[in-house]
């Protein structure tokens, strides 16, 4: 062979990847204390991202069904993406999955259905039904999306002097990471870190 074949390949020159900045034990106490100063709407959707590695469009696509206490799981099979709402199943059956959560999420998660059932009464004058979304819009049958929640926790960082290079997807890792040795401490209930 004279020449190399591949000599007209060209080296991808897309984006290079921006380190993402992951919340640290001290950082994530804080933040959890933060949290707990912050509406019960937004201390329970982030603390489940905390506790589950969901994604913020799983957590806005849950419904009050998906949600079984005796378990202490909730089944997450649909996503909400972009401002249009769109709910959609997951694309492979691995993505059809439970996620557990602890007792103390538990406690917070049926605090918060209380709370939804008074909203609901108060300015809709109905009762809180299984078919509800967990984090919905208020007048719709309409989960929340995504960028709702992203512009809150810029907000919470901000008014908590915490590090603003986080962002909602970095809450995932302790989860999704647990055997590494610096994120074993999220092994601790929640309650303990505050």
């Amino acid at each position: 062979m004279s020449q190399n074949p591949a000599w007209r390949t060209y080296k991808y020159a897309g984006k290079k990847k921006k380190k993402r900045n992951v919340a640290d034990e001290e950082t994530t106490k804080r933040l959890i204390a933060a949290l707990e100063k912050e509406s019960i709407k937004y201390e329970t959707y982030f603390k489940l991202i905390i506790a589950t590695g969901m994604r913020r469009g799983e957590c806005c696509g849950l419904k009050w069904k998906d949600v079984d206490f005796s378990e202490k799981s909730c089944r997450n099979v649909v996503k909400v993406t972009g401002e249009d709402i769109l709910v959609k199943e997951p694309k492979t059956a691995a993505g059809d999955r439970y996620v557990y959560f602890s007792l103390e999420m538990a406690s917070l998660l049926k605090e918060y259905r209380s709370f939804c059932q008074g909203e609901l009464e108060l300015h809709e004058g109905r009762s809180l039904t299984p078919e509800d979304y967990i984090f919905r819009r208020h007048g719709a049958d309409l989960p929340m999306t995504p960028s709702t929640f992203t512009w809150r926790f810029k907000l919470i960082l901000k008014k908590h002097n915490l590090a603003l290079d986080l962002n909602v997807h970095s809450l995932r890792h302790p989860y999704v990471k647990p055997t590494t040795k610096k994120y074993l401490f999220f092994l601790v209930p929640m309650i303990q870190l505050s």
